[in-house]
C-alpha cells in the first residue's frame, strides 16, 4: 500500500484520504441506520413477548463493571434483555409513553451489527487503481457504516458520489403499514427512524437477495451520481449533491429529498454558491481558488437576509464585513442576534417561505411588513448587545477575540461559525456565551482534516490542514502546531513520494523486518 490521509484511533487504515490513483473523503449520511421496534408483551410475563401470537422469551444479557469508589474498587452488575431484533432500550427520559411498561417494550436493530466489511472496504480503497476500480471496490462490500462518499481519480473526469452503505431494508410501504401510533408521534421528534410493529413477522426489515447483507438496501436502491462539472453534500441529504439535477425516487430511509418539502441548511446554500461562483471563475477551477474557498468564513444568514432596518441602529453591523474572520467585528454579534431570531416562527418571520422548487433562494427576507416581527427583531438584537456586554464584550469585538481554542497553555483565536449560522467554515463551540467567550473546549466541533488533492504529470499532489493537530497530550509539542497553522489558514504540501520524504530535513526512518 502507498497511501496518505487520516483514520480515528485504533482504526489500522486510511479511512479518509488519497493515493497515487484516487483521492476521497466523507460527510455525515442522512440515512438512518438504525431502526426501533415496538413489542407487545407477554401478560403472563414481562420478559417475553409476542410475535405472530406466539410467546417469545428475551435473552438477558449480565453485565458486570469494576468501578472505584471511596477508594476501592466495587463491582457493579445489571442484567439487560435483547429481543430478536436486538437489545431493550429505554426512551422514557423522551416522554414516558417510550418506557418498558407492562404492555410494551421497545427494542432498537442496528444494521451495522452485522457489518463488518468496513475494514475490507478500507483495505481494498487504500489500493485501489482508478475511479472505475474505486466505485466496483464499494458497491461489492457496501459497507461504509453512516457516510457518503466522494471520490475523483487519477486521468478521470468525473466527480463521484455515493451513499452506499449499510443502510436498512425498509421500504416506503413497509414503514406506511408497520408504524405503530408511538412510533408515528417519535417521528415528530426525530424524523425518518423507522418504527415498527414488533408483533408482526410480516413488518421485519426485508431481505433481499441482492443485498450484501440481509436486512440491508440493494446497491440499486441508493443515491449515487458521478458528474463532469461538480457533487457536494454539506451534512444534509442526497437531495441536492448537484443543484442543477436533483436527485429523488429513493426510499425515505436513504434520505430526506426535496419532494418531501424539507429546507435545506444554511451552509448547504453557501455550499452550492460556492461551487457556482468557483465554476464562473474566468480562470476556472484552481488550487488557489480551492484553497481559499473551503476556508472563507462568511455567513449565508448575513448575506440572505438584507439588514437595512439593522443597519439603521446598529453601527457595527453597518461597518461589519460579513465575515467570521479573525479580526472581523460584527460577527459576534450577528450570530447572537441570530440565535435569537431563529426562535420566532418561521411562518411568521420570512417574507418568503421556503419552495421546494427554489430550495436554495427559499425561505428568505424578513417580514418586515408585520410590525410585530420588525419589534421582535429589534428586541432580538437589544438581547444580543445585552449578552456581549454582560459577559465583558464590546459590541463590536473581533471574532478571535471570543472564538478560540487553547493549546499549549496559550489561546489561539479562531475563525467561523456554526452551521446555523451559515458558515461554511464549521468551528462551533456547543456552549452558550460566557465571559470567556466561545471556548472549543471541552465539546466544541469543526473543520477537522481537510484535503486539496489534485493528480498533475508529477503525480498526486495534496495540501492538508488537520485542525485540531495530530496530539491531545497538552503536554505534547504536538498539540498545537497544526491548529496554529489552521488559525492562519496555512496549508501544508504533504509530503507523499518518496523524494519529497526524504528532502524533509525532519523525516527520519524507522524500518521494521521480520526477525524470525
Amino acid at each position: 500500500m502507498n497511501v496518505a490521509g487520516v483514520s480515528f484511533l485504533g482504526v489500522p487504515l486510511i479511512v479518509l484520504g488519497f493515493n497515487d490513483n484516487i483521492a476521497w473523503t466523507h460527510t455525515v449520511s442522512s440515512a438512518r441506520c438504525f431502526g426501533l421496534f415496538q413489542l407487545t408483551l407477554d401478560p403472563a410475563d414481562p420478559t417475553r413477548y409476542l410475535v405472530d401470537g406466539q410467546s417469545e422469551p428475551m435473552t438477558p444479557v449480565t453485565l458486570s463493571v469494576a468501578r472505584r469508589a471511596d477508594g476501592s474498587m466495587e463491582t457493579i452488575t445489571r442484567t439487560l434483555y435483547r429481543s430478536r431484533y436486538g437489545p431493550l432500550i429505554d426512551l422514557s427520559s423522551m416522554a414516558p409513553t417510550l418506557g418498558w411498561n407492562a404492555q410494551y417494550a421497545f427494542t432498537l436493530r442496528d444494521v451495522n451489527a452485522d457489518n463488518a466489511r468496513a475494514f475490507q472496504n478500507f483495505f481494498a480503497w487504500n489500493q485501489a487503481r482508478s475511479l472505475t476500480d474505486f466505485i466496483a471496490i464499494q458497491k461489492r462490500y457496501a459497507a461504509m457504516p453512516m457516510a457518503n462518499t466522494f471520490a475523483i481519480g487519477k486521468g478521470d473526469k468525473r466527480a463521484y458520489f455515493t451513499d452506499i452503505g449499510a443502510i436498512p431494508n425498509v421500504p416506503d410501504a413497509l414503514a406506511d403499514a408497520c408504524t405503530t401510533p408511538v412510533g408515528s408521534a417519535f417521528a415528530s421528534r426525530v424524523s425518518g427512524v423507522p418504527f415498527l410493529d414488533g408483533s408482526k413477522s410480516a413488518c421485519a426489515w426485508r431481505i433481499d437477495p441482492a443485498s450484501v447483507q440481509p436486512g440491508a438496501l440493494p446497491v440499486e436502491q441508493l443515491p449515487t451520481t458521478a458528474r463532469g462539472d461538480y457533487v457536494g453534500n454539506f451534512n444534509d441529504s442526497y437531495w441536492l449533491t448537484n443543484a442543477n439535477v436533483p436527485m429523488s425516487g429513493y426510499p425515505r430511509i436513504a434520505g430526506a429529498a426535496g419532494a418531501a418539502g424539507v429546507e435545506q441548511s444554511l451552509r448547504t446554500r453557501y455550499g452550492h454558491a460556492l461551487a457556482a461562483r468557483l465554476q464562473r471563475d474566468s480562470g476556472g477551477v484552481t488550487r488557489d481558488g480551492l484553497e481559499s474557498a473551503v476556508l472563507e468564513a462568511g455567513s449565508m444568514s448575513e448575506q440572505l437576509y438584507p439588514k437595512p432596518l439593522l443597519d439603521a441602529v446598529c453601527d457595527v453591523l453597518r461597518n461589519w464585513n460579513g465575515t467570521a474572520d479573525i479580526d472581523a467585528r460584527g460577527a459576534n454579534l450577528w450570530d447572537e442576534f441570530w440565535m435569537r431570531v431563529t426562535k420566532i416562527a418561521p411562518e411568521r418571520l420570512y417574507a418568503t417561505p421556503f419552495d421546494p422548487s427554489k430550495p436554495l433562494t427559499t425561505p428568505s427576507g424578513f417580514n418586515i411588513d408585520n410590525p410585530g416581527v420588525v419589534q421582535d427583531l429589534r428586541q432580538a438584537l437589544g438581547g444580543a448587545a445585552l449578552a456581549l456586554s454582560l459577559n465583558g464584550f464590546a459590541l463590536d469585538s473581533r471574532r478571535g477575540d471570543l472564538l478560540y481554542t487553547t493549546r499549549n497553555g496559550a489561546r489561539v483565536p479562531l475563525y467561523g461559525g456554526c452551521d446555523e449560522q451559515g458558515y461554511f467554515t464549521i468551528v462551533r463551540a456547543r456552549r452558550a456565551l460566557d465571559n470567556k467567550g466561545y471556548p472549543m473546549e471541552p465539546a466544541g466541533q469543526g473543520n477537522s482534516y481537510v484535503q486539496i488533492v489534485t493528480f498533475g504529470a508529477a503525480g498526486v499532489e495534496a495540501d492538508t490542514m488537520l485542525s485540531h493537530s495530530e496530539s491531545d497530550d497538552p503536554a505534547s509539542p504536538h498539540s498545537g502546531d497544526a491548529t496554529r497553522a489552521f488559525a492562519a489558514k496555512r496549508w501544508q504540501r504533504f509530503p507523499f513520494t518518496d523524494q519529497a520524504i526524504d528532502s524533509d530535513p525532519a523525516a527520519s526512518r524507522v524500518v521494521l523486518s521480520d526477525a524470525r
